[in-house]
């Protein structure tokens, strides 16, 4: 999978199917949406595209220890990947995005730069300044095109519609095998390998303390997990 992170490295010469959101977890309704666009880009031989955002770092938005995502930037892009998609178009939340109506991201940079022959979203899908701009909008920009769009309802697990901000909750509660069903994969975490007390020396086998990069955690315990390096999947307890 390419990672484009600009607007001059999206040169797309043909068209491409497309799915625009945060994607918070990659959870069960993300990976409909996204199975969607990769199945129809094989189908019809397009490039597949994943457009998504950088979690806010304005002072105004800044993200706080006490709101942590379920996957960090890192996180999402590998798990976009392990789902075949060919492009990932990364957006920051800069000032100058965050200022752009919703007609003008439609008609100045989603259908000229990205060339959509579909487009697939959740209807909860916010868009422009203000978040002015609806899913229901886009579906009309789509068709006055020409241009193929689906519009999937929110998703249910047990009657209960899958959002991130409920599973960030299971997570913090410890109910991570429902967690995982509402994800629709092992829950996980990425981290970075740092240092720390020293004090797995005095244990008699090897340690690593994890900079988890503010990643939803469950409740201080030991848990018996799986710690994948290099490709190479390792019992683990963490």
């Amino acid at each position: 999978m390419k990672v484009l992170k600009t607007l001059k490295e999206v040169k797309f010469e043909s068209r491409t199917a497309l799915t625009l959101g945060f994607f918070d977890g990659l959870h069960k309704g993300h990976r409909l949406v996204i199975s969607g666009i990769v199945e129809y880009a094989a189908k019809h031989g397009l490039p597949s595209l994943v457009f998504t955002f950088l979690p806010p770092t304005t002072r105004r938005n800044l993200v706080s220890k006490k709101r942590p995502f379920l996957t960090s930037s890192d996180h999402k892009i590998r798990l976009i990947e392990e789902m075949g998609v060919d492009y990932c178009y990364i957006q920051k939340f800069t000032k100058s995005f965050l200022s752009i109506t919703a007609p003008d991201f439609l008609e100045k940079v989603l259908f000229p730069k990205f060339k959509p022959d579909y487009i697939c979203v959740g209807s909860n899908f916010r868009f422009g300044r203000n978040q002015r701009g609806t899913a229901e909008m886009m579906r009309k920009a789509a068709e006055h095109r020409g241009v193929g769009f689906k519009m999937e309802k929110p998703f249910l697990v047990n009657g209960r519609i899958v959002s991130s901000s409920r599973i960030r909750k299971l997570i913090e509660s410890g109910r991570i095998e429902t967690a995982s069903d509402y994800l629709g994969r092992a829950y996980s975490v990425l981290g970075t390998v740092i240092k720390g007390k020293g004090l797995g020396t005095k244990l008699g086998f090897p340690t690593a303390n994890l900079d988890p990069h503010n990643e939803a955690m469950p409740p201080l315990g030991v848990y018996a997990t799986k710690t994948r390096i290099g490709g190479k999947l390792f019992g683990s307890v963490t």
